[in-house]
């Protein structure tokens, strides 16, 4: 056996549960047999929803996707992995626990399968097309554009989170600027009962994001204030992981005595409010 074939093995014996008992067509996943491959691919106009049919070297399938209906922008319980159909909304769809082993294990299959056609620079060009037409040639045809950015992007998502973030490095950037790693300064606004951290876009505007000041109202709405636009987004929401993110690691890169402005008892205390804030929001999704 191949080191290829082992990890897929290795895969399909962790996913040994994840379609058993539907009652379908599909094998439970331990019975899959190495080489796993890719049948076919298709999404919803939904808003997105991914879903897939894995074959091994018996025939045997596996079918499943990754939930991708429009959000709204209040919602808190981001798209989960489901397997035993090819949309969640169908009979013997199974929704997979967010973040739990078995995403994990699902996830190292699709990445697995994925490695056995694209090149990791191919992978690389599929993340930067922003359609199907700008990915390469190869990967345009029968949707496998959009299965390699869909799993890749919730690779990085998981690797994120793994590592005490909320949104991975693919998150799209909510404003630019020449040194938004940096932060400028983090002030205690002790009227409204938050602090309030600031970067400098693109044209050296400050941009402010404000997140509540005491740990008993830390899951109350965060604040975002660019040039001409304001608005508060709550807690979970897809614009606030990706703010979480980027705040918390611009903190946890400048240190109190590269910002003048920034007091390091301020940083600390809201590094962990923050820490807290991204804690009870992955609870939270526990409930999704």
């Amino acid at each position: 056996m191949s080191k290829r074939d082992f990890l897929h093995a290795v895969a399909l014996l962790s996913l040994g549960l994840l379609t058993g008992g539907t009652g379908s067509n599909e094998s439970a996943t331990m019975d899959l047999t190495p080489p796993v491959r890719l049948l076919k691919t298709s999404s919803y106009v939904d808003g997105g929803t991914l879903c897939f049919v894995l074959a091994d070297a018996r025939g045997q399938t596996l079918q499943g996707g990754l939930d991708g209906r429009i959000l709204l922008s209040d919602a808190t319980c981001p798209w989960q992995w489901f397997v035993g159909a090819d949309h969640p909304t169908k009979p013997g769809a199974r929704l997979l626990p967010l973040w739990g082993s078995e995403e994990h294990e699902l996830v190292h299959l699709l990445v697995s399968v994925i490695s056995d056609t694209a090149s990791p620079g191919e992978v690389q060009a599929v993340l930067r097309a922003k359609s199907g037409s700008e990915a390469p040639s190869k990967f345009q045809d029968g949707g496998l554009w959009y299965f390699i950015r869909t799993v890749e992007g919730r690779r990085l998502t998981l690797e994120a989170v793994d590592h005490g973030l909320l949104a991975g490095t693919h998150a799209p950037q909510l404003f630019q600027g020449a040194d938004t790693a940096r932060v400028e300064s983090v002030v205690r606004d002790r009227a409204a009962n938050r602090y309030v951290v600031t970067f400098r876009d693109a044209e050296a505007k400050a941009v402010r994001i404000g997140y509540p000041a005491s740990p008993d109202s830390v899951m109350n709405s965060a604040w975002f204030s660019g040039p001409g636009y304001e608005r508060s987004y709550a807690a979970g929401t897809w614009t606030d992981r990706i703010m979480l993110t980027k705040v918390k690691s611009a903190l946890d890169q400048t240190p109190g005595d590269a910002a003048p402005s920034m007091k390091d008892a301020d940083r600390s205390a809201l590094l962990e409010l923050l820490e807290l804030r991204r804690k009870r929001i992955l609870a939270a999704d526990k409930d999704c």
